[in-house]
Formats: C-alpha cells, sequence, structure tokens
C-alpha cells in the first residue's frame, strides 16, 4: 500500500514541482508498476491516479472525442492507440486489443517526440490513469522509452503469407515467406516467433538439423525460454 501511496503523491503534485533528484528518488522508492494493457483494462479504478509502465506498439494519432468528465480536450491534448506489445503483432489477442485512450498534452515536449515515433515500434510508456469511465482507463503519458525496434509492415504481410501457404500445404514456400519476414529491426519476441514457426515447419519436413539450428538460433535471443531448452536437447 506504501507504493501506491507515493506514485499517488508524485501523480498529485505533478512534474513541475518537484525537483529532478526528489523525481528520481521518489521514482525509485515506489518502483512503478509496470502491466499489459490487458491487466490495466480488466481494473482500471485499482491504478486510477498512479503511474504504470505499459510496453507498446505503436499506433497511429486519433480524434480527441467527447471527453467526458476528463481533462481530455482536444484544445489541450492529442490523442493516440496503441496494441499490446509484449508479443508478435499477427497474433490474434495484439490485433483485437487497441488501446486509444492515450492522451499526451499539446505543446510538451513529450508530444514531438511521440509524434515522431515510427508505427508498430515498441516503446515502454509511463502513464498517469488520470480517469476511469465506464470501465475504460484514460490515461496521460508522462514519459516514454524507445527501444529502437519495429514491426515492418512488410513482415505482417510476409507472415500473413506464410500462414496462407501453410493451411494449403505449401511447406518449403511457407519456409521462405516466414525467413522474408525475419528482416531488421524486429523485436527479440518477434525473431524468436518466427524461428519456432520456421523450425516447426522443417520438423514437417523432416529437415532434423536445419530445425535444431533454427531452434538453436532462437535460443540464443531467448535463453530463458524452457520450451527452447529441451527441444535442443540431443
Amino acid at each position: 500500500m506504501r507504493k501506491y501511496i507515493w506514485a499517488a503523491s508524485l501523480a498529485l503534485f505533478g512534474e513541475g514541482t518537484l525537483s529532478q533528484e526528489s523525481r528520481s528518488a521518489l521514482e525509485d522508492l515506489v518502483r512503478i508498476p509496470a502491466l499489459t494493457l490487458e491487466q490495466l483494462r480488466k481494473d482500471p479504478d485499482r491504478w486510477l491516479g498512479l503511474r504504470v509502465k505499459l510496453a507498446v506498439a505503436w499506433g497511429e494519432e486519433k480524434p480527441v472525442g467527447n471527453p467526458y468528465f476528463t481533462r481530455f480536450h482536444s484544445s489541450g491534448y492529442v490523442r493516440f492507440a496503441v496494441r499490446e506489445g509484449a508479443g508478435p503483432l499477427w497474433e490474434p489477442q495484439a490485433y483485437a486489443g487497441e488501446f486509444s485512450h492515450l492522451f499526451a498534452a499539446k505543446g510538451s515536449p513529450l508530444l514531438s517526440v511521440l509524434r515522431g515515433a515510427k508505427k508498430n515500434e515498441r516503446i515502454e510508456l509511463t502513464v498517469i490513469v488520470r480517469d476511469a469511465f465506464r470501465g475504460v482507463p484514460w490515461c496521460e503519458v508522462a514519459g516514454a522509452k524507445f527501444s529502437g525496434t519495429w514491426t515492418p509492415e512488410g513482415t505482417l504481410v510476409a507472415v500473413a503469407r506464410a500462414h496462407k501457404l501453410l493451411a494449403e500445404g505449401q511447406r518449403p514456400l511457407a519456409v521462405d515467406q516466414f525467413q522474408q519476414a525475419l528482416v531488421e529491426p524486429l523485436p527479440r519476441c518477434e525473431k524468436v516467433a518466427l524461428l519456432k514457426e520456421i523450425a516447426a515447419v522443417q520438423t514437417d519436413l523432416r529437415e532434423t538439423a536445419k530445425a535444431k539450428e533454427t531452434l538453436r538460433a532462437a535460443l540464443q535471443l531467448a535463453p530463458d525460454d524452457r520450451e527452447l531448452q529441451e527441444a535442443v536437447k540431443d
């Protein structure tokens, strides 16, 4: 409970009233909780007035609609949409879960930084849950940490083609598409997911040595993945 009281104090007094040293000390003491979008939306009242961290895939700017009782009027804020950023964007839950009640103040240096983000870029946002209206959290962006990775549209197209080819039984062509999708600057989670898909197809094709090599490459990216650890054992 103590950490939430400190977090609420930080949100209440705001950025401008605290020195950098005081703000850093408070943040170290508080240890801002990291949530998924699903966790935030499941119980927004729990986080009301607090700062939380969200790992997101950046989306696009949206028109500011009816602000209801919130502070987020079009005259003072810009609205953005994001998606869950912890997993591959081609998984159904990522595209089913767009979150578009995310706001940045007009005139703030942070707004220009956010407007420069690439689509599908992975960003760790620090947000303040300002309101919860009809079970929906309304959040103000207070900070952003860019990963330098994103999912190109070409990757999403190649993965869709690969899955279609798999459904048609054209496994070698599907592997080609998965390999085309495996490009920089993909996030690590997507590289690992693609390598696992390639290895699965190689196994179906009875290309055991290639599959093992592919799984070892995935393990180098995700050394704590127990599934991969078991799969590469002789």
